[in-house]
């Protein structure tokens, strides 16, 4: 109610209703005194509810200045709004282009109805499947800073990257890469460790 009085007392200054010297003289009145220091606490909530004085604005206008300040406080901020935009822009081009390229399958001569249903079936199938990643990995760089506590990134090093490279291409979490690992009786590899172990039992 205080941020809708003051802005209606100030729409009244814009729009000439009242002068600002007006309203500087509106504060010096009887009801102008700070002497309730010593006073009990009921004392100064009863001065404080009932001892002040009217402001030259009416319930009207008051009700009117607090109504556009929900409208302003309801807006969506101008990044999001912007975003949002940006991201309805994306996927109305993005369907433009999907569309064009079914209308060449439809137009191509050399294809039967049911090549084209195919085509046309794994176009849209393709389009609609792409979304942004939920998650990102980052490579980390020696020397620089990196974007610790981002949700839905995952900071990793060279080996790591290599690391989840070879799981993603093998489904094996203890996969270890490397020429040593795949050379049978090599000298660091599984193969080679076994043989020298044969040999040490034979001795």
């Amino acid at each position: 109610d205080g941020a809708a009085e003051v802005a209606a007392l100030g729409a009244m200054l814009l729009r000439k209703k009242i002068r600002k010297e007006e309203l500087i003289d509106a504060c010096y009145h009887r009801y102008a005194f700070n002497d309730t220091d010593q006073a009990p606490r009921w004392f100064k909530d009863a001065e404080r509810k009932f001892t002040r004085r009217q402001l030259p604005v009416t319930k009207a206008m008051v009700d009117e200045q607090r109504r556009q300040q929900m409208e302003i406080a309801a807006r969506p901020i101008k990044k999001v709004a912007e975003a949002k935009a940006r991201k309805k822009l994306k996927a109305v081009r993005a369907q433009q282009k999907l569309n064009s390229k079914a209308d060449t399958l439809n137009n191509d001569a050399d294809l039967d109805d049911k090549s084209k249903m195919r085509a046309l079936q794994k176009l849209y199938d393709k389009g609609a499947a792409v979304r942004r990643p939920k998650s990102v990995t980052v490579i980390a760089k020696k020397g620089k800073g990196q974007a610790y506590g981002k949700k839905g990134t995952k900071i990793v090093d060279k080996r790591m990257k290599k690391d989840m490279a070879s799981t993603a291409r093998t489904g094996n979490r203890n996969f270890k890469g490397g020429k040593a690992a795949r050379k049978p009786g090599s000298k660091h590899g599984a193969h080679g460790t076994k043989a020298r172990a044969a040999a040490k039992r034979r001795k």
